[in-house]
């Protein structure tokens, strides 16, 4: 059975998704965006390659897929988020 890992992050704080030898993927709690609407921001990086971008999701939304990471999200605020990472 795969591994579930919960997270709680405030705005500003990163947590990692995926760390090989040769790739990580973060993301970072970005706040809310608009009243019904938060920010993530995943970065993503290869070698001496990055990229980073921000994911906006609806409050409605409890499931997203991250460059092939399921995060399902638990509760979140406008200071917060808390989700857990299918490991």
């Amino acid at each position: 059975m795969p591994e579930m890992i919960e997270h709680q992050l405030r705005i500003g704080e990163s947590a990692r998704l995926k760390k090989t030898f040769f790739r990580e993927i973060c993301v970072v709690y970005a706040g809310m965006a608009a009243e019904h609407v938060h920010s993530l921001a995943v970065t993503h990086s290869w070698g001496h390659n990055a990229l980073a971008y921000n994911l906006y999701v609806s409050r409605t939304v409890r499931q997203i897929h991250v460059i092939k990471e399921q995060i399902e999200i638990l509760d979140f605020g406008t200071d917060y988020i808390r989700f857990r990472h299918l490991k």
